[in-house]
């Protein structure tokens, strides 16, 4: 029998009224909205300890806190090491049943090229390497000032240099060229929303251009475009998980939900034979 493929998709710090699904009427999140409709929406759930590495290690181990003593975003290492060496990390397990592990974007890890089980990873790491690359088309971060840990921040790259669409692209490499013999396991990790970056160039109807035209009323789903609905059959094969660590006063920036759109609108999101 088919084993299903996993893609679990991950926003860092999101809130819960930054999805219009939601309640919240003044942003424009349809792609989350079809999720929430056609799949299960979790209303009432914690984080026991609520900060980056805690929750990536519980994802990674099941344990919480109390459990692994990781109750900080100082280091995890001793702790995921000796899961990795029993095979009990969640890509460690999955990698020993035949599965193609890959992890994308934001893990941290400590040390951070760790791989604790993955069999592939990329890392916003090796974003910065690419663009070191090709200084005279984008320097990310260029102004010194990081990406609004203080105040508002203008980026200094467009939405298609962004390190959320470098995300995006990863995970549909992935998706086009994995090995179809095998099922998946693919964890992207987007770095936003915990820091607002506003794009350098953005439209004024940019929200409405960029993302898909399905548009959800709150009584029920439109008829589907041919082609988007078989996009969406193949999906619909997929186990996908949508997490987010919700605990801070953020909004979503504006190019997460096209990077979105793209990554679980990719043609090669199917069950392996």
């Amino acid at each position: 029998m088919p084993r299903d493929n996993i893609l679990l998709i991950t926003t860092d710090q999101q809130r819960f009224d930054t999805l219009n699904a939601w309640g919240n009427k003044s942003i424009f999140t349809p792609h989350l909205n079809y999720m929430a409709a056609m799949g299960i929406s979790f209303t009432n759930c914690y984080a026991s300890c609520p900060i980056c590495v805690p929750s990536r290690t519980t994802i990674m181990t099941g344990r919480q806190g109390f459990e692994s003593g990781v109750v900080s975003n100082e280091t995890h290492e001793s702790f995921m090491r000796q899961c990795t060496e029993e095979r009990t990390t969640l890509p460690a397990v999955l990698t020993d049943a035949g599965y193609q592990t890959c992890a994308k974007g934001k893990m941290h890890f400590e040390p951070a090229r760790a791989h604790y089980g993955f069999e592939h990873m990329r890392l916003p790491l090796d974003y910065m390497r690419d663009y070191d690359k090709k200084q005279n088309l984008a320097r990310p971060k260029v102004h010194g000032i990081g990406e609004c840990e203080m105040e508002p921040v203008i980026s200094t790259v467009d939405v298609k240099d962004s390190i959320t669409t470098w995300i995006a692209d990863e995970a549909i490499d992935f998706l086009e060229t994995r090995d179809t013999t095998r099922p998946f396991f693919l964890w992207t990790s987007f770095t936003k929303l915990i820091r607002l970056l506003i794009p350098a160039v953005i439209s004024g109807n940019y929200m409405i251009k960029s993302l898909c035209p399905l548009r959800l009323p709150a009584t029920g789903l439109k008829p589907l475009k041919p082609l988007l609905r078989d996009s969406l059959q193949e999906l619909m094969k997929t186990r996908i998980c949508i997490f987010s660590e919700m605990n801070k006063n953020w909004h979503p920036d504006a190019h997460t939900m096209p990077a979105l759109h793209r990554l679980t609108m990719s043609s090669d999101v199917s069950s392996a034979p």
